[in-house]
């Protein structure tokens, strides 16, 4: 039994010191003494019983004297008692020799009971401290490496305008950190007095609180409360990751050595009591999607954390213990509830006085409350920027953390929106027709305005402006017919063309929209009122090769053969192989409007293509990546026509604008250039479901200033009996 105890002594020592190190000296200060206690059991019963034998002796020395008498009378008795003792003294020795023999026995039996007894109650004491140390072993075993990154929470990707001012972010949890220095002290007081009142003066963890707790939990009461500290709160949202609303009352226990364990040896061994409220703040979910004070402070109050007042945070300090319950837009009459209950906290720990506390609870909640926001006004923009950033990056800003600066001028979106919303343009046929509509700068490529759609719902729906592929009508003319003329066959603006009756090259015939012709014209004539004989002539005058080329050059893959390396095939069945049909807008698979305001911009800036782009700068919040646009190759100028063709174009477009059927475009003031197209719906389309014969199926218009080119479709996402564009006397093209 000795070697059991005395190997279980060494173990628990040796495993104290491995994982305590020198705390594991304390575990030896414990079992030590019981050990020596236990070695030397024997020694200590020894000492008892000996100093009970003195204590025997020295009564009955007291008895004797008192029974001494010197009477005669009784000498004579005693002398007679001692001969009757004589005579029965051989049976009186052996009597006491049983005596002493059983009382020996009895001392041994009592012996080793109380052996017994002791090494039961050092067994016992050495299993306990054998369980805890076990216990704490596996603590320390199961519990995750501690990560210092796991602390940094990932900040929200913030989109930026072109003045450099924030008109959205991007993420799963919205957040801002912030540092400790921008914290106000009213906020700091705030949270101490509510989730731990004693932060500044334990290590970690409050003992008392957190051994109440952990009795009542094991008993299975659910009111027991968590006792975390701020320190242990921190290490449970970022390092354990465990759920807070565990069921299983061990598990739970568990988890909250696991807590102590980090909070006591490593939190508060690594970082300062300023430095783990930073961690605290930023961390912790206050409402929805919205995480951390200053993002808090933004969503709530419409400011800064740095700029809250009293009454505004004690209200956001009330909200950690329950964020969804307490959401003032939500619940304002449990915000102001729990507000006030942390006002009375503030009180009675000496952060405020009763005074302030009643000015406080005098501010209603609705008062400071800045009214609950969609996420942007811009959603179409973001949409198309989140794209754009996938593409070029790989990454996905909602969840990579990014500062993303984009050329949105929200003048210029603004105006969009309130057309598409019909707060400016009330003339919308119903609510299911529908527009996209792109600007771009023509001088760099930025896109500076999107309008994605009408009764857009949600985020990343589908965006009319640069998804929506449709047949551009005539407004391919300058593209496929005009231009490449100008560029490869020396056409000028009073190239004449005769009007007549006409065919394709395959035997089709042609017309215009109103069923005439003209006869001879002029380029310029043609163009401005848009006659289909004259483009389709222009179209079969240049080689196809130079046609694919020059329109390529301009944003739009167009093939000449199979062969070439842009061929594309399209889920529709059709490719890209140019033919005759495009010279009038019968493209395969269509264009989107940020296709045709990027193609169009090169007739503005003097010839150059530049591939259109939203986004101007990234900058990776996790790390010191950097990406500007201006320095990639993509998007550089790159000169695709002369500028004599481009000068052509300007002067036959701005034409169409005074004098043709583009004057809808005009803006006083203003050096406009525009081009307006129109699709038919073929007769088998609308045979098929049930809309008239020469209905419109798309409506267009391209149009650029020395600034900005702009591209807008209007029509149905999907045509039907009761959604199409009706004849109308605007020009059509078959």
């Amino acid at each position: 039994m000795n070697i059991i105890i005395s190997i279980l002594f060494i173990i628990i020592t040796i495993l104290s010191i491995i994982i305590f190190k020198v705390k594991g000296l304390l575990m030896l200060i414990i079992t030590l003494p019981l050990y020596i206690i236990y070695l030397n059991s024997n020694k200590i019963i020894d000492i008892i019983k000996k100093k009970k034998e003195g204590n025997n002796k020295d009564n009955l020395l007291e008895r004797k004297e008192v029974e001494f008498v010197s009477s005669s009378s009784r000498r004579g008795k005693v002398n007679d008692d001692k001969n009757k003792k004589k005579k029965v003294k051989p049976q009186n020795k052996k009597q006491a020799n049983k005596s002493r023999d059983k009382k020996e026995k009895s001392s041994s039996k009592k012996k080793g009971i109380v052996r017994k007894i002791l090494t039961i109650l050092l067994g016992f004491a050495i299993f306990c401290v054998f369980a805890a140390t076990a216990f704490m072993i596996y603590i320390v075993v199961s519990t995750s490496n501690f990560d210092p990154n796991a602390l940094v929470n990932q900040d929200q990707t913030v989109l930026y305008d072109k003045d450099g001012n924030e008109f959205a972010t991007l993420g799963v949890q919205k957040r801002e950190s912030v540092t400790y220095d921008q914290l106000p002290q009213v906020l700091i007081d705030a949270i101490v007095a509510t989730e731990d009142s004693r932060y500044y003066q334990h290590n970690g963890v409050d003992m008392a609180r957190f051994l109440k707790a952990t009795a009542l939990n094991l008993i299975g009461r659910d009111d027991a409360g968590g006792a975390s500290t701020l320190t242990m709160q921190t290490v449970k949202n970022n390092l354990t990751k465990k759920d807070s609303l565990e069921t299983n009352k061990i598990k739970k226990i568990i988890r909250k050595f696991q807590d102590v364990y980090l909070s006591v040896f490593f939190m508060e061994k690594k970082y300062s009591k300023e430095e783990i409220l930073e961690f605290y703040v930023n961390d912790s979910c206050l409402g929805g999607s919205i995480y951390g004070v200053e993002e808090a402070s933004k969503y709530y109050f419409g400011k800064d954390v740095s700029e809250l007042s009293l009454p505004e945070a004690s209200l956001i300090a009330g909200m950690y213990q329950a964020p969804n319950k307490y959401n003032p837009y939500k619940n304002p009459d449990k915000a102001e509830e729990r507000r006030n209950t942390v006002l009375k906290l503030m009180v009675r720990h000496g952060y405020i006085t009763e005074e302030e506390m009643k000015m406080a609870q005098a501010v209603s909640v609705e008062s400071m409350l800045v009214g609950a926001k969609a996420d942007t006004d811009y959603q179409g923009y973001v949409d198309t920027v989140i794209d754009e950033v996938e593409k070029l990056t790989g990454d996905n800003p909602v969840v990579v953390p990014m500062k993303i600066y984009t050329a949105l001028d929200r003048s210029i979106q603004d105006g969009i929106n309130d057309v598409l919303n019909g707060t400016s343009y009330t003339r919308w046929a119903n609510d299911s027709v529908q527009a996209g509509i792109a600007v771009t700068n023509v001088n760099d490529g930025t896109i500076v305005a999107v309008g994605a759609g009408r009764n857009r719902e949600g985020k990343r729906t589908f965006n009319f402006a640069t998804q929506a592929y449709r047949q551009p009508g005539s407004t391919a003319k300058p593209l496929f017919d005009y231009g490449p003329g100008f560029e490869y066959n020396d056409f000028s603006t009073y190239t004449l063309f005769n009007d007549e009756p006409w065919t394709y090259t395959n035997g089709p015939s042609v017309g215009n929209w109103d069923n005439k012709y003209q006869g001879l014209i002029t380029l310029k004539q043609a163009v401005s009122v848009s006659r289909n004989v004259p483009a389709l002539k222009a179209f079969q005058q240049v080689d196809k090769k130079n046609i694919a080329k020059f329109v390529s050059s301009l944003g739009i893959d167009i093939a000449y053969s199979t062969k070439d390396e842009n061929y594309k095939k399209y889920d529709n069945g059709g490719d890209n192989i140019l033919n005759e049909a495009y010279s009038i807008g019968g493209m395969s698979y269509g264009v989107t409007p940020l296709e045709m305001a990027e193609a169009y911009a090169s007739f503005a800036n003097g010839g150059y293509h530049i591939e259109s782009h939203a986004v101007i700068k990234i900058e990776y919040r996790n790390s010191d990546e950097t990406i500007v646009t201006s320095d990639l190759k993509e998007y550089q100028k790159e000169k695709v026509m002369s500028d004599s063709t481009a000068y052509l174009m300007n002067n036959v477009l701005q034409y169409a604008v005074e004098y043709g059927f583009s004057g809808g475009a005009r803006v006083y003031g203003s050096t406009v250039a525009a081009k307006t197209g129109t699709s038919n719906l073929d007769a088998a389309t609308c045979k098929a479901k049930g809309i008239p014969i020469g209905s419109v199926g798309d409506l267009w218009t391209v149009a650029y200033t020395p600034e900005y080119s702009v591209a807008l479709w209007y029509g149905y996402k999907e045509n039907d009996s009761t959604h199409y564009l009706g004849s109308a006397s605007y020009p059509k093209d078959d």
